[in-house]
């Protein structure tokens, strides 16, 4: 006896999956939130997967936060474990075949955690479903202004780990770095003051064909086939240095100021976006 599933259109089937998903122009697939192991020990957020609303345009500073209590408290009526989540896909070899490379292109994927966090959960996906990926936010790390150069180096490494794990992906559309707490605003207000002020330990930061607060961004360019590189947080704080508007410049034109990557002519797209109720005045 056929599978009834397997009976209806594939057109229909391909629906029924985006429905079973959550997958349509206004939802993104949050992986766990940063404190929900806290409510929910044993819980694993790289094992979670939560449907969230986003608005299409003007999103505000909220839909970006995930840790407030009253996501907190709401997110527990609507986490699902990942094996209850993909349970379709190990009903036979033909759903499999339509519907994994359909959620891991059509979701949008966003980690509620670092870099760090975002190289884990890749790598834990496997290469063969990696592939279709498409779309990820992840938070983009700073630096702790008290050590610098140690956390320059940190960051760096994070980076690179992460353009490297995307490399067997077969294009990006849409990597989106969120700086949007405020120990992340403060970090890089703080580290932009002592760089204006030309103090030493934190002027020696700048280095030729690379961004200054942004530091890190340049791994970037590994990545052949990225479509848009969405930066969201303060435009004043972020783009404060010309070496970080240089940067993003170039790299908007196609080209490797770092040298990490070969110039493909592929030029990416690159935003920086602040969303609405984020406080307007320059850090």
């Amino acid at each position: 006896m056929s599978f009834p599933l397997l009976t209806l259109p594939t057109e229909l089937r391909l629906d029924i999956y985006r429905h079973l998903f959550g997958i349509s122009l206004t939802t993104r697939l949050f992986l766990g939130l940063t404190n929900l192991p806290l409510l929910n020990e044993g819980i694993n957020p790289l094992q979670t997967f939560e449907i969230c609303y986003f608005p299409l345009s003007h999103p505000h500073i909220t839909d970006y936060q995930t840790n407030t209590w009253y996501q907190v408290e709401w997110a527990q009526h609507q986490i699902y474990s990942r094996g209850l989540f993909l349970a379709i896909l190990m009903t036979c070899k033909q759903v499999y075949n339509e519907a994994m490379p359909l959620f891991y292109s059509q979701s949008f994927f966003a980690i509620s955690a670092n870099i760090n966090t975002a190289v884990s959960w890749l790598a834990g996906v496997g290469a063969q479903r990696r592939r279709h990926i498409r779309r990820l936010s992840v938070h983009f790390d700073s630096i702790p202004p008290h050590r610098p150069r140690m956390n320059w180096n940190e960051i760096q490494d994070s980076m690179q780990a992460m353009s490297e794990i995307l490399m067997d992906v077969d294009r990006i559309d849409v990597l989106e770095l969120l700086i949007v707490d405020n120990e992340h605003e403060n970090y890089l207000a703080c580290m932009a003051a002592r760089i204006h002020l030309k103090i030493p330990w934190y002027n020696v930061l700048r280095e030729l064909g690379k961004p200054l607060l942004l530091h890190g961004l340049e791994q970037l360019e590994r990545l052949p086939r990225l479509g848009c590189l969405r930066i969201v947080g303060h435009p004043g704080l972020l783009l404060r240095f010309p070496e970080d508007r240089a940067y993003l410049e170039a790299f908007a034109e196609g080209k490797k100021p770092a040298g990490l990557g070969e110039e493909n002519e592929h030029k990416p797209v690159v935003q920086v976006l602040m969303p609405e109720g984020m406080n307007s005045e320059e850090s």
